[in-house]
């Protein structure tokens, strides 16, 4: 890759797309088929939408596997990352974009809305980081894990308690989780972003 050509920022590398069937998920595996990936596993719950985008990306020349997993079950999530591995044999980055956003307050959010949320947003995206830094330890890869937060992290809005509450938890986490990945070489991030105009918005 020279100047500003970005056709091969991600030649002869792999990634794991969570959320990968619409919205963000779907328009980051998009950006890692244009920018020359070598493989990509996408995963989400809707078995159409994720049928044609990993249609699209393998007519474009990107070895797409769509996975159908519910992230509310931490194993399903890992299982993604895993089949990663044993298509592909390695992974370089785990980019967990797939998100739970239902709406609820201090007064009508309930247990299962907060645990489905909290599974969805930190617990699931804890086990998928964890089994994706084996496999980069394993290679001694120099790879990266990128999840999607939100402003909402820094309080939020009224009417998205559990979700706020969790994308906090989700920052305070990739903060503790790059300190100790940093020694591998290995870049954790997240990034807060604003509302987005998504299908499930």
């Amino acid at each position: 890759m020279t100047g500003n050509d970005l056709s091969k920022q991600f030649e002869g590398r792999v990634a794991v797309v969570t959320g990968g069937t619409q919205g963000i998920g779907e328009a980051t595996a998009r950006l890692f088929a244009a920018r020359g990936a070598a493989g990509l596993v996408i995963c989400g719950r809707n078995e159409a939408n994720g049928d044609r985008v990993a249609s699209d990306l393998n007519e474009l020349g990107c070895p797409t596997e769509f996975v159908r997993a519910d992230l509310n079950v931490d194993a399903e999530g890992v299982a993604v990352v895993e089949r990663a591995d044993a298509r592909f044999g390695r992974l370089d980055y785990l980019a967990n974009c797939a998100g739970k956003t239902d709406r609820g307050n201090i007064w009508n959010t309930t247990a299962e809305l907060w645990d489905t949320t909290f599974n969805i947003n930190v617990r699931t995206v804890f086990f998928m980081m964890q089994a994706a830094a084996k496999i980069m330890r394993r290679d001694e890869t120099e790879g990266a894990i990128v999840s999607i937060a939100s402003v909402n992290a820094h309080g939020g809005d009224t009417h998205l308690t559990a979700y706020s509450a969790s994308k906090g938890a989700l920052v305070t986490m990739t903060k503790n989780v790059a300190a100790q990945l940093i020694h591998h070489r290995i870049r954790v991030h997240a990034i807060n972003l604003g509302w987005a105009d998504t299908p499930g918005e």
